[in-house]
């Protein structure tokens, strides 16, 4: 037996794990936090994984993982997955405790994708933004879009390449919410989800009504709108429209933003015809926001008819919220409207008979003009409008009556010659008398003043005889009328 000598030395480890490999970086979609998964080392004396993240270009220690087979870690403290884009890395250590664990270098980072949206309101869509995955040796293949609407089940929306990092989703619907994630797949059988970026596809109020409150002639070519709008909403303008065939066909002629609303047609034939309207109310977008009620004006008509009576008859007024209570008949002679209405229609009657005769023996001029107004009944909106027609004049024939023949003898009967008139214009009224010399033996332009048989000027008798008279005169429509005959002086 021979022994050597004693020889050795402190065993020591000096080997460190090798780079652990993450397999991905992943946002849990039902918390926000983020979700680190790795393979364990080639060296099973490895202990524990050190988690890492970069923190304002900083890498700084999160966490640390005990155990060889434990390679996942939840990252419930630091990540904010919905606003910043995160960087990991994961170190292995092994089992030497008692002095300096042998440290593996930090692996290569990989990141977090960040998905936000962005709602065009007005063109009803959203656009989608995202980071590229970084990290995978195999790098992304393709991403895949998911979408939900309104809490329904989840759909893929788009399969994009790996150059694409921004989508638009056209064609949302308005009031909705719009639910959106990324996932990231790599050249093999790795996935990465995104954050959820939710986006509520705000639209411009609507307004809660919309009423085209009267239309109503003011002359012979213009009408006046007026509209009762929803000021609780912001709204960009309104446009109006009118029909001239009954409300077949509408045409576009002006639109505002002023407030209130108040439109003027200065384009309309109101003596020969109603017209429709209606108002389009346009948001902040351009849009068609709400249309209105639509609306007609009363067209007035009417004719003379036998026994001193007008006839006259008028379209209904259209679509009141209220309902028509009544129509009132405004009556105006020589120019000047009466301001009490001669009549008031209820119900659906849309004529009146007025009986002019007692205007003989007055003044009146012979043209009659009427318009109606319709007087709305107490609306849901709590007022009540009203509407005027167009103007409708009637022309009754003047009523001239000349006695054929006087006897100017003093006895207090038949002394004195003067036709009698009714339902002309006084103003232009002429009387001449001439005898059978052409001479001019009276004249005078006084409905009220006679001839007493003498002569012009003069108190000298013309003698007896035959006389020829001229009446002249002005109907009320203003057409100038004549009448003669011949007078029988008889002393």
């Amino acid at each position: 037996t021979s022994f050597s000598n004693v020889d050795g030395d402190q065993f020591q480890d000096m080997l460190p794990p090798d780079i652990p490999s993450i397999n991905c970086v992943s946002v849990d979609t039902a918390t926000g936090y983020v979700e680190i998964d790795w393979d364990t080392t080639y060296f099973q004396d490895a202990y524990a994984y050190i988690i890492f993240q970069n923190i304002n270009g900083v890498w700084e220690v999160l966490d640390t993982v005990i155990g060889y087979n434990n390679t996942y870690y939840l990252n419930d403290s630091t990540s904010n997955s919905s606003l910043q884009i995160d960087n990991y890395g994961v170190a292995a250590y092994d089992s030497c405790l008692n002095g300096n664990p042998n440290t593996s270098p930090v692996s290569p980072s990989h990141n977090t994708i960040l998905l936000t949206t962005t709602l065009n309101v007005c063109d009803l869509s959203i656009d989608l933004n995202w980071n590229s995955y970084d990290g995978w040796n195999n790098g992304v293949v393709h991403y895949n879009l998911y979408c939900s609407k309104d809490n329904q089940p989840w759909i893929q929306l788009a399969q994009l390449p790996t150059s694409s990092i921004t989508y638009t989703h056209f064609s949302v619907d308005g009031f909705s919410t719009y639910r959106y994630m990324i996932e990231a797949v790599e050249n093999g059988s790795e996935k990465s989800l995104s954050n959820i970026a939710e986006r509520y596809v705000y639209q411009p109020d609507q307004p809660s009504f919309s009423y085209l409150k009267s239309v109503s002639v003011t002359d012979e070519q213009n009408v006046e709108i007026e509209f009762y709008e929803d000021n609780a909403v912001d709204l960009s303008g309104f446009e109006i429209y009118r029909s001239d065939d009954d409300g077949i066909n509408y045409q576009f002629f002006d639109a505002t933003s002023a407030s209130p609303v108040v439109f003027l047609d200065t384009d309309a034939s109101t003596n020969l015809q109603s017209y429709h309207y209606y108002i389009d109310v346009i948001d902040s977008c351009e849009r068609i926001a709400a249309s209105s009620n639509t609306a007609r004006t009363i067209y007035l008509s009417g004719s003379p008819k036998y026994g001193l009576t007008n006839y006259l008859y008028w379209s209904s007024y259209e679509n009141w919220d209220g309902g028509v209570d009544r129509y009132e008949i405004f009556r105006k002679v020589n120019d000047v409207y009466d301001p009490n209405p001669v009549a008031s229609i209820n119900g659906p009657s849309l004529f009146f008979e007025d009986d002019i005769s007692s205007f003989l023996g007055s003044n009146a001029d012979g043209q009659f003009c009427y318009k109606i107004k319709a007087i709305e009944q107490p609306n849901s909106f709590g007022f009540y409008a009203e509407s005027y027609s167009n103007e409708f004049c009637i022309n009754q024939e003047p009523i001239v009556y000349a006695p054929n023949s006087f006897t100017p003898n003093g006895d207090l009967i038949n002394d004195n010659w003067i036709p009698v008139v009714n339902l002309l214009d006084i103003d232009n009224y002429s009387v001449r008398v001439y005898n059978r010399l052409n001479h001019l033996v009276f004249k005078t332009s006084d409905v009220n003043e006679s001839w007493d048989g003498s002569f012009l000027n003069s108190d000298k008798e013309v003698p007896q005889g035959v006389f020829l008279y001229f009446i002249e005169f002005r109907n009320g429509r203003g057409d100038y009328l004549r009448k003669q005959g011949h007078i029988n002086l008889i002393r």
